[in-house]
């Protein structure tokens, strides 16, 4: 990520989204990121089920370790919409 300050002082953010890989520009202090845990390199509320498909750890919460551990990683528009979509769908098949 970087931030640029243009000639009229407003900063613009230049990211690689975390997602898709793609190049963006956004508001430094408006742009979608997610926590990602290093260590799996997935959303610490999300896990690779032994049917190699993502589900969603709603049966227990967060711990603030899991969170500590965590890095915030920009993700573009498109991909935070298909994310959200997506969340909504893991939720209404464990239900």
């Amino acid at each position: 990520m970087i931030i640029l300050e243009g000639p009229d002082g407003r900063q613009v953010l230049l990211a690689d989204c975390w997602a898709c890989g793609a190049a963006f520009e956004g508001h430094p202090e408006t742009t979608a990121v997610i926590l990602i845990d290093p260590a799996t390199n997935l959303p610490p509320d999300v896990e690779i089920g032994e049917d190699r498909r993502l589900r969603l750890l709603t049966d227990r919460a967060v711990s603030a370790e899991d969170r500590e551990r965590c890095v915030q990683m920009p993700i573009c528009p498109d991909c935070k919409e298909r994310g959200q979509a997506a969340r909504r769908r893991l939720l209404a098949e464990d239900h």
